[in-house]
């Protein structure tokens, strides 16, 4: 099954993410499984969506660390995605 998902959906699945660093992070800030299956629908859909930074969503992919999922959130959310993570209770 196939999906596209708003920018809007991408958004809130990034600022899941970064909020709960807990939940999808291990000790050393790596993506753990449920992370890397979020970062996947993430990276799907913007590819989708036409994303065009593609050495972005390949460094992010081979070495899923919390910096680079900064990064790419920064990029799309186009804002510093930092704040996010020291904000726990943000919103969009």
């Amino acid at each position: 099954m196939f999906w596209c998902a708003t920018l809007e959906y991408v958004k809130s699945l990034l600022i899941e993410l970064l909020t709960n660093v807990d939940k999808y992070f291990d000790k050393r800030l790596v993506l753990n499984s449920d992370g890397r299956r979020l970062l996947n629908k993430i990276i799907f859909s913007l590819l989708s969506n036409g994303f065009d930074d593609k050495k972005l969503v390949k460094s992010v992919r081979k070495e899923p660390t919390l910096e680079n999922v900064i990064k790419l959130a920064t990029v799309v959310l186009g804002f510093d995605a930092r704040k996010i993570v020291m904000y726990k209770d943000f919103k969009l």
